[in-house]
């Protein structure tokens, strides 16, 4: 479901695609490492994808931006505590429930919470702009 801005869309798509594979991975028996490993792709991309759609909702004056911010502060707390408990508690994460939450998150996300503010972006130039502005970080300067 479009909200109006590409670079919003394509972030969109990017995150169905990892919860995909995520999906697939959690039925493989020989993917634990590729199970971690997706988890932590996808609380990077979606830290990534909720900084350039704060970074475009501030851009265009969105006035629920903070309730919007509430919502994606309750995505980052969740995902860092399925990671964190991947890695540190091995067994304790429930992939069954992940991979609820994650579907849950992502319709309830895209298809009810950004259709609120579409009719502030959809179409703007510089919606467009403030999302394209934020890069994903690139491990390979670190």
């Amino acid at each position: 479901m479009s909200v109006g801005v590409q670079a919003m869309d394509d972030d969109h798509r990017i995150l169905l695609g990892l919860i995909s594979e995520l999906r697939q991975a959690k039925h493989d028996p020989h993917a634990e490492d590729a199970v971690g490993t997706y988890i932590d792709m996808l609380a990077q991309y979606a830290d990534y994808h909720l900084i350039r759609e704060e970074n475009m909702m501030a851009a265009v004056n969105y006035p629920d931006i903070d309730d919007h911010r509430g919502s994606h502060e309750e995505l980052r707390r969740r995902c860092s505590d399925f990671l964190r408990r991947y890695r540190d508690e091995t067994g304790t994460v429930d992939l069954a429930e992940l991979e609820a939450f994650l579907v849950e998150w992502w319709m309830r996300h895209i298809v009810v919470e950004d259709q609120t503010y579409k009719p502030y972006v959809a179409g703007d130039a510089a919606a467009e702009e403030a999302a394209n502005a934020v890069q994903f970080p690139d491990d390979s300067t670190a």
